[in-house]
């Protein structure tokens, strides 16, 4: 029933082909072991990076940063705003 070249494949190849790709597509691996905290890290994260960048950048930089990077302003309309 299965195809020679398939079971070939399968026997000599399949694991090769498995460590190239990030997910096996036969598991779901990543959803299983995925959470809701996961992302709120993600989101702390963040938060986190912008807070730093305020340490680092001058009220200017801080501004077009926020602008960009935080509230998602087009790249035009920020330097139309800051002249």
């Amino acid at each position: 029933d299965e195809c020679p070249d398939y079971a070939k494949w399968y026997k000599t190849r399949k694991q090769a082909y498995d460590i190239k790709i990030p997910v096996s597509l036969e598991t779901n691996d990543f959803d299983r072991h995925t959470s809701p905290e996961d992302h709120y890290k993600i989101d702390k994260a963040v938060n986190h990076m912008h807070l730093k960048m305020r340490e680092y950048l001058n009220d200017r930089h801080y501004i077009i940063y926020k602008m960009l990077f935080i509230d998602y302003i087009d790249e035009e309309l920020v330097a139309k705003v800051l002249g």
